[in-house]
């Protein structure tokens, strides 16, 4: 009968610290997987939206947000806020 080796216990800061990467490695892959479900949702909207409002409205739609996104821009640059 072969002989068992019984591993002695870690430390409990290493123990602990194992399970803090575990935890972080879990939450990594959670957040992976959240930003692709963000991407892939907003995907579909706006091929939905580029479908329903025909394209001279949704080249519009695009414009506007960057009209938008460009004054946010230079507030913030400017030094307003």
């Amino acid at each position: 009968m072969p002989r068992r080796v019984f591993r002695q216990a870690a430390p409990l800061s290493l123990e602990v610290s194992r399970q803090r990467a575990r935890r972080a490695s879990r939450r990594l892959v959670r957040g992976q997987a959240m930003v692709e479900y963000s991407i892939v949702a907003h995907a579909v909207l706006l091929i939905g939206a580029g479908t329903a409002l025909g394209i001279g409205q949704y080249l519009r739609l695009f414009e506007s947000i960057n009209k938008y996104l460009d004054s946010l821009y230079f507030v913030v640059t400017s030094g307003a806020v």
